[in-house]
C-alpha cells in the first residue's frame, strides 16, 4: 500500500485474533502441519504416480508455430492467440466450450 511504512519489514503484521493468541504464548501452526492423517494419502499418491510413468517424459515430435489466432485440431478446439506484447511467445488459449481463457508464458 502507498504511504505505508512497516516498522518491522521482514515480518508481517499479525492480525487481531492471532496477536492475542502470540501473547498469550500459543504457537502459530497452520493446520496442516498438524494433521499426520493427510502423510498417508500424499504418500499413496507418490507412490501411484512413481509406479505409473509419473517420471516418464512423451517427446515432441512435431512443432507447428502459431502465425495469428488459429483453431487447434484437439478436443475443445481451442483457439490459440499469440501475445507478443507480454512477453515474446505468450500465448493465450480460448477454449469457447469451457467459456475459458488459459494464458501459457515459455
Amino acid at each position: 500500500m502507498p504511504g505505508r511504512v512497516w516498522a518491522r519489514p521482514n515480518r508481517p503484521p499479525f492480525h487481531r485474533i492471532d496477536r492475542t493468541a502470540v501473547r498469550r504464548g500459543h504457537r502459530l501452526v497452520p493446520a496442516a502441519v498438524r494433521d499426520r492423517m493427510r502423510l498417508v494419502p500424499m504418500a499413496k499418491f507418490l507412490v501411484y504416480g512413481l509406479t505409473h510413468g509419473g517420471l516418464r517424459s512423451t517427446p515432441i515430435k512435431e512443432v507447428t508455430p502459431i502465425d495469428g489466432a488459429m483453431t487447434l485440431d484437439v478436443p475443445g478446439a481451442p483457439t490459440a492467440i499469440p501475445l507478443p506484447g507480454h512477453t515474446p511467445g505468450s500465448v493465450a488459449y480460448h477454449v469457447p466450450s469451457l467459456d475459458a481463457i488459459f494464458m501459457v508464458t515459455p
